[in-house]
């Protein structure tokens, strides 16, 4: 007589996969911060959507724990969009967006935190200056049987591409609230900064993920795969081009304050980087299409749109 094994899972139903980090080389989250108008202070913002890159960088021991550096930094429009969002971030809820900032580096990249993954057990941890850590993602999980309609559950997990990465999506639901959020293996929360977080929704600031690139921000995609494009571009008051049009070499009208150039195409790719010699950038190898020359100064960008032809390459304003 045969004897059969039954392994019976009463009340769960688990998922062993490879686990995808999120603490990986050349990791970058474009996210957009967005004012909630409440208060005197945010009321009438004149930037009232600001865009801002989360990235990893250089790899850091401490207690003995392999962490990667994250920086953040922010695209404010001008000194008065920082001022005043500023203002508006002091005197809200949790106010820990902006406090970090003054004025002269609120468009810098600046290291917030550390960000490290427990691949075993499939946890991501982040860990604040003050030498505390956090767990904040789980992908351990596992899909209960019959949940309480009531309580936040997961309900699926669906293997998929987004953001151009191959990935895992959760999704958790309170039916009866309907209630629905879903995070995604190795990138996160698209609703939420995965450094600072506020404790409800009623403060002065909300975030959400507007692209991810796995290549330093060359390239940023969106959910749906797509790249990401440029749409809303401030024109520089201050940088001019001086020969109009021309044939092989852009040349500025000053070249004062300058730290970075880059030339962008229409789809939001770097095509060209340098950062000396401003005073002749070579454009000789550009096709035909439309680019933004974008200027990093120590307070702001600045950007011309250039756009080259067969015969040389002519530059507008």
């Amino acid at each position: 007589m045969k004897k059969h094994l039954l392994f019976i899972f009463i009340g769960s139903i688990a998922f062993a996969q490879n686990y995808i980090p999120m603490a990986k080389e050349n990791n970058s989250w474009k996210l957009q911060l967005q004012t909630w108008p409440i208060g005197t202070e945010c009321q009438n913002l004149p930037q009232e959507k600001i865009d801002y890159i989360l990235s990893t960088k250089l790899l850091k021991i401490i207690d003995g724990k392999e962490y990667r550096e994250i920086y953040r930094q922010y695209n404010f429009d001008s000194k008065e969009s920082f001022q005043k969002a500023w203002l508006c971030d002091k005197t809200s809820e949790a106010g820990n967006y902006l406090g970090y900032l003054n004025e002269n580096n609120y468009n810098q990249a600046i290291l917030v935190g550390y960000l490290r993954d427990d691949v075993q057990n499939k946890k991501v941890y982040i860990r604040q200056f003050d030498g505390e850590e956090k767990e904040f993602y789980d992908f351990f999980f596992y899909l209960i049987v019959n949940p309480d309609p009531y309580v936040k559950n997961l309900y699926e997990i669906n293997n998929a591409t987004y953001f151009n990465i191959s990935t895992r999506e959760f999704v958790y639901k309170i039916p009866a609230q309907n209630f629905e959020s879903r995070i995604y293996e190795g990138i996160g929360d698209i609703k939420s900064d995965f450094i600072y977080q506020t404790s409800n929704n009623i403060d002065g600031f909300f975030s959400h993920l507007l692209g991810f690139s796995n290549d330093d921000g060359l390239n940023y995609y969106s959910k749906n795969n797509e790249l990401l494009k440029i749409t809303n571009v401030n024109v520089s008051k201050k940088y001019m081009i001086t020969e109009n049009p021309t044939r092989s070499f852009v040349n500025l009208n000053t070249t004062k304050d300058i730290k970075e150039i880059s030339i962008i195409d229409s789809n939001g790719r770097i095509v060209l980087q340098q950062n000396n010699n401003y005073d002749k950038i070579n454009v000789s190898k550009l096709t035909i299409g439309k680019y933004y020359l974008v200027i990093t100064t120590h307070q702001q960008k600045e950007v011309i749109r250039i756009t080259p032809t067969y015969m040389g390459n002519t530059i507008t304003r």
